[in-house]
């Protein structure tokens, strides 16, 4: 489990520039349906090369971040 740890940022940085790359191609060849088919397939390949708990994490990180962007707006 050691090496999968050690390894995983990795795995993730090459799946998200992968599909970036791949989605941005699509989207200059306006093919936008397999475009959409590849972000969700991206989507879904790093849900489980992260892992479903820093997944939801990483949810509620966002949520937590528009909160306090929203509670600093009345000064």
């Amino acid at each position: 489990m050691d090496l999968y740890s050690s390894i995983k940022p990795a795995f993730v940085t090459l799946l998200l520039l992968a599909g970036g790359g791949r989605v941005l191609f699509l989207f200059f060849q306006k093919q936008t349906r397999t475009m959409w088919m590849t972000i969700g397939i991206v989507a879904v390949l790093g849900f489980f090369i992260n892992g479903p708990q820093e997944t939801i994490n990483a949810g509620n990180g966002l949520i937590r971040l528009v909160l306090n962007w929203i509670s600093t707006i009345g000064g």
